[in-house]
């Protein structure tokens, strides 16, 4: 490949993924009839691929892969993650973060949309979660050595530490 200045670059010993949402609602469809994934991958490749990308470039790939959408359990899991980086970043304040396994599972509901996965939930969180906290530690209700609850109805409550 050549850059702007005209200089020749090697990508020998370079992987270059290329991502796309070429074929998503019929995955999910074909996903929803029990239709298994490398059936849907030899039709993506046969058949829909070549509606939105020149044969030449799909030639050039060396390997397509389809990935299945999301289920609930993969959501409640991402949430858990989430969940995890905000505990971590609050115990570096020194406060904790508790969270309810059903509050946890309303959230991961609540941010879960089959069109776009799991990146409403990072948004949820944010808005629901951290804002909150946020709000929270600026109007001093929230301090070092309180911890934070997610209750079961994934509501934010502050159990207060005890007095020194």
């Amino acid at each position: 490949m050549t850059d702007g200045q005209g200089r020749t670059i090697s990508f020998s010993e370079s992987i270059i993924i290329a991502t796309s949402n070429i074929g998503a609602v019929y995955i999910q469809e074909q996903i929803k009839a029990k239709m298994p994934l490398r059936l849907i991958k030899q039709e993506l490749i046969d058949n829909k691929l070549n509606q939105y990308l020149r044969p030449e470039l799909i030639n050039r790939f060396d390997g397509i892969i389809v990935f299945k959408p999301l289920s609930e359990e993969d959501t409640l899991a991402i949430a858990a993650l989430m969940l995890k980086k905000i505990k971590k970043n609050l115990t570096e304040k020194g406060i904790g973060l508790k969270a309810d396994k059903d509050g946890v599972a309303i959230l991961a509901r609540e941010g879960f949309d089959p069109k776009y996965g799991a990146r409403p939930l990072r948004r949820l969180l944010q808005d629901k979660v951290e804002n909150d906290i946020a709000n929270r530690i600026l109007a001093r209700q929230l301090k070092r050595r309180d911890t934070v609850v997610i209750n079961n109805r994934a509501e934010i409550e502050v159990e207060k530490a005890p007095e020194l």
